[in-house]
């Protein structure tokens, strides 16, 4: 990617992912926090712990003291869902800025569900109607720091 002249990439990174070292090489400017779900235990010994801080290590690339070949000087972010019980573990991660986003509690982004059907979501955001052709709250959730990246 660097030969073809990539500047910036968007990588979604799993925890399998981050458990077989598919990462490596990859120094992250942003990390996004959106939830844990339990399907994922069978992958990391049934343990949420294992999980959880297999996850962190995303975070924990956040810090690297190693340079990056673009933007070294970049500041990093770092995302983190506060409706989320694990919230405070991927927030406490050192980032250079660190903003929350919730539909449930007071946050830097904050949206409030207006309607949800198997069409999509209807959502607001600072006094702004937004709409998501994708049912479920979660895709509010994964859209949510979308906003805040773009931002």
């Amino acid at each position: 990617m660097y030969k073809k002249g990539c500047e910036v990439a968007v990588v979604e990174t799993s925890s399998e992912g981050l458990k077989l070292g598919r990462d490596l090489g990859v120094f992250y400017d942003v990390a996004v926090f959106t939830n844990l779900s339990p399907e994922h235990l069978p992958s990391h010994n049934n343990s949420f712990e294992v999980y959880k801080k297999t996850k962190g290590k995303m975070f924990q690339k956040l810090n690297s003291k190693i340079r990056k070949i673009f933007k070294p000087k970049q500041k990093t972010l770092l995302l983190a869902n506060k409706d989320d019980n694990n919230f405070k573990y991927f927030f406490d991660f050192v980032a250079d800025e660190k903003k929350s986003f919730s539909i449930k509690s007071q946050s830097y982004l904050q949206a409030k569900i207006l309607n949800l059907d198997f069409d999509g979501v209807d959502f607001m955001i600072n006094n702004q109607k937004m709409r998501i052709n994708l049912p479920g709250e979660f895709n509010v959730y994964n859209i949510l720091p979308a906003i805040l990246i773009a931002r």
